[in-house]
């Protein structure tokens, strides 16, 4: 990302590499789970709560062919997700001349979030709690926004806790 503002006469310059997605999925709204990209990118204003917009040519992102495309806004997108539960991507950068959305899996590091990749497959956790799944679908892994079954690693724990308030006699 190149920040174009001028500070005391010099500009400041840091450098984020968004790598340029072009795949063929189910939906042209995929959100593809990178575990090389440095921030969130959103296509569409549609969803993002923007907290701030760019001025023209203030910040651009180099994307893997080494080309510069503007990111217009930056903010909140609040990615719904079958297990009913909201997967928050903040400081989403808004880039339509991206073909994909991206979802950086450093920056849902940061925010907590935890990740187990087995069988082609990465699920994404908190705190213990399952929030979704990204099958690899042309060797990347993409976000299940269509998943029907909800899995959640705490179903044994619960199940075996309303068992035992069961038999005490706490719950009917």
């Amino acid at each position: 990302m190149e920040d174009k503002k001028k500070k005391g006469g010099a500009t400041s310059t840091q450098g984020i590499n968004v790598i340029e997605i072009n795949l063929a999925t189910r939906s042209n709204n995929a959100w593809v789970f990178d575990t090389g990209a440095m921030i969130h990118t959103c296509k569409s204003l549609q969803g993002l709560k923007i907290n701030r917009c760019f001025a023209r040519d203030e910040v651009d992102l180099r994307v893997g062919n080494g080309a510069k495309v503007a990111a217009l806004a930056i903010g909140t997108y609040p990615l719904s997700l079958p297990s009913r539960l909201v997967l928050e991507l903040n400081n989403c950068y808004f880039v339509p001349t991206l073909n994909k959305n991206i979802i950086s899996s450093s920056c849902l590091e940061d925010d907590g979030y935890e990740f187990i990749i087995k069988n082609k497959c990465c699920s994404i956790f908190m705190n213990g709690m399952y929030y979704g799944r990204c099958p690899v679908v042309n060797e990347l892994y993409v976000l299940n926004l269509e998943e029907t079954e909800i899995n959640n690693v705490n179903t044994k724990r619960v199940r075996k806790m309303i068992l035992i308030l069961l038999t005490r006699g706490i719950v009917a």
